[in-house]
């Protein structure tokens, strides 16, 4: 990450679907990680990025932007540790031994884009299809 760009991440929602592409207004998401170790201006992230945007040819001008907002987000992203695979095994196991099963960022404590959790979820929809007819 460099220092002078805010967001790790942008994401254009509108190129995502024909739908959204023929909407007259589009949103962008940007995702800005902070920590003690990556101090970061929350009031300045919309205005820096929104700056970023134009440099980078994604917006004409800051004068398009309709709205800017922040939204905190505590525990978006999973945190690995050496003691996750058996912590995760232990609670998967207590979760189906009760009928709960889990896929996804979420569902599996694991970072993986949407494309992924999609597939993980037609899997898991499949085995339990076929178990069921067995």
């Amino acid at each position: 990450a460099e220092a002078d760009i805010p967001p790790h991440k942008i994401a254009l929602n509108h190129n995502s679907s024909d739908s959204l592409r023929r909407r007259d207004c589009h949103a962008i998401m940007a995702e800005v990680s902070v920590s003690p170790e990556k101090v970061v201006d929350v009031e300045a992230i919309a205005p820096r990025t929104v700056d970023l945007l134009c440099e980078i040819g994604v917006l004409d001008s800051a004068a398009d932007v309709a709205w800017t907002g922040h939204v905190d987000v505590q525990y978006a992203y999973p945190v690995y540790t050496h003691e996750r695979p058996g912590l995760l095994a232990e609670i998967k196991d207590w979760l189906r031994s009760r009928n709960i099963h889990t896929v996804g960022r979420f569902g599996d404590w694991e970072y993986v884009n949407s494309d992924r959790c999609v597939h993980k979820g037609l899997e898991l929809g499949r085995s339990l299809r076929d178990s069921r007819e067995q």
